[in-house]
Parts: structure tokens; sequence; C-alpha cells
């Protein structure tokens, strides 16, 4: 008789289990779906499976309030009559804050990329603007040189020139 009542509480340990891991996917395939619908009208897009781990995770407070609960019902007999839907609001709630903190990093790593593409152009602008100082000053020595050039050559026909009439009265 004792391996029997073993047995059989195994067996509905081993049934209730089931069922009661059957109702959690369930719960996690709506909050998935409730997810996906926040997440579009966020005007993120989200991977399904980040979707369904927002979801399962957003379980994990419910699930521990209600093993609590359990526990509690089944010591006492203390019972909450809307507990089901206080477990499912407060998954829900865990979504919607969850996706809403996604959105706001999202807003701040858009901000963040925005400044440095700022800085990047300001960078840019003063590189080009630099380059163009410089080709300016060396086509300023450049015409200095040439100047000089022009200003030696000049004397040096000068000098030619006043040597040239010297040699030839003599």
């Amino acid at each position: 008789m004792k391996s029997f009542i073993v047995m059989f509480s195994v067996a509905i340990f081993i049934y209730l289990f089931i069922i009661y891991l059957s109702t959690i996917l369930i719960y996690i395939l709506l909050l998935t779906l409730l997810t996906y619908i926040v997440t579009r009208i966020a005007g993120l897009r989200l991977k399904t499976t980040a979707t369904y781990n927002i979801a399962a995770y957003s379980l994990t407070l419910p699930i521990v309030l209600e093993i609590i609960y359990g526990v509690v019902n089944i010591i006492t007999g203390f019972t909450i009559e809307y507990f089901q839907v206080m477990y499912t609001a407060i998954a829900s709630i865990y979504v919607i804050t969850a996706i809403l903190m996604i959105k706001s990093d999202v807003i701040k790593k858009q901000l963040e990329l925005n400044k440095i593409i700022e800085e990047q152009e300001r960078v840019r602008q003063e590189l080009k603007r630099k380059e163009e100082e410089e080709k300016m000053q060396k086509e300023q020595e450049r015409r200095k040189k040439e100047r000089e050039e022009k200003k030696e050559k000049e004397k040096k026909e000068e000098d030619n020139l006043g040597k040239e009439p010297e040699g030839d009265n003599a």
C-alpha cells in the first residue's frame, strides 16, 4: 500500500508539474504577443527571441509570488480573490517597463551617436580648413620663392649687362 501511495504521489506531482509548466508556457506566449505589440507601438524592432526572453523574464516575480501564495494558502487557508489578475498585471507591467527602458536606452544611444557624428564633422571641417591653410601657405611660399628667384635672375641679368659694356669699352 505504501508503494502505491508513493507512486500515486509521484504521478500526481509529475502531472501537476506538466500542467503548471504548460500554463506558464501559454502565459509566456501571450506575454510575447503583448511584448511584440508594445514594441511596435513604441517604434522598436526587436527579434522574436528578444520579445520571448522579455516575456519569460517578466514572469519571474509573479511565479515566485504564486509559489509563496500557494504555500501560504495550503498552510493557513488564506485566499486572495483576484490573485490571477494581479499575476497577469505584474507581468504586463514588467513587459511595458522593460520596453520603455529599452526605448529610452536606444534614444540615449542615438543622441550620443548624433553627438559623435557632429564632432566628427567638426573635426573634418577643421582638418579641411587646416589643409586649405597649408595649401595657401605653400602657395604663398612658392610665389615668394618665385619672386626671389625672379629678382635674383633680374639682378644677375643687370650684373651681366653692367659688366658687358665695361668689357666692350676697354
